[in-house]
């Protein structure tokens, strides 16, 4: 007898969600690397009482949850392709449905622990944790996540080599967050204006919110419903180097 749908992204979920936390490279890039560097930077124990943690930590939110998305759930869709499980092992569009829903409930579940992780690394430099602040910071980290996961899926979508999507996914996350970081400097309008279009400028806005952004969380849901539907359709299941 097959298994129900329901029972069957369960399953995988808890497969995928596993497979990610047993990755080494993966915590130490993702929630150390980060953490670290915001100490390098930031932390002075006799200032940070006097600085908001939400403000002096919205970057760092605004890169893991982009992070995650890119590198995490788009790298793993093509990396699946590229090996050839999709086409040895999805033949319908239902197969397909059930693989993009596990992996992504699956990352979502990795991505607000990574959050959760980091909150717990960096906030004692600001005092004492409090449960009420870091509930309010995940939820806005989980908009940041699904923002990025609409681009990110639309590139998982595209006919890129493994290699190739491994260099454009550094070069688009590195002139993001250069441009964003030089715009928030900048005194010309035009170029403030291009600025407020940066998805890491509005991952920051998000994050320094003072209440969870249910528009914005309904828009990027939607978007990433949209961008799933696309993919479950048209998603390549050959790899690229294929002939077939």
């Amino acid at each position: 007898m097959t298994p129900s749908l329901p029972r069957r992204v369960a399953s995988l979920t808890l497969i995928f969600a596993l497979e990610q936390i047993r990755e080494p490279l993966s915590l130490i890039w993702t929630i150390i690397s980060p953490a670290a560097l915001f100490y390098l930077l930031s932390y002075n124990r006799h200032s940070a009482a006097l600085l908001d943690y939400t403000v002096a930590t919205a970057w760092f939110y605004a890169y893991i949850a982009s992070s995650v998305a890119f590198f995490g759930f788009c790298f793993y869709l093509i990396g699946r392709r590229e090996s050839g499980f999709v086409r040895s092992f999805m033949h319908t569009r239902t197969a397909k449905a059930v693989f993009l829903a596990s992996h992504f409930i699956s990352y979502s579940l990795v991505s607000l622990l990574y959050a959760c992780a980091f909150y717990l690394i960096t906030k004692p430099a600001f005092g004492p944790y409090d449960l009420q602040e870091a509930v309010s910071l995940t939820l806005r980290f989980y908009v940041c996540f699904l923002g990025f996961c609409t681009p990110a899926l639309l590139l998982a979508n595209a006919r890129l080599k493994f290699q190739t999507a491994n260099t454009l996914i550094s070069v688009l996350l590195f002139c993001g967050i250069m441009t964003a970081l030089m715009g928030t400097q900048a005194g010309s309008p035009t170029v403030q204006w291009f600025t407020a279009l940066n998805p890491f400028v509005v991952a920051k806005r998000v994050m320094e919110a003072s209440q969870v952004p249910f528009v914005a969380l309904g828009c990027s849901a939607a978007l990433l419903l949209g961008a799933a539907l696309v993919t479950i359709k048209t998603f390549r299941t050959n790899p690229v180097w294929s002939r077939y």
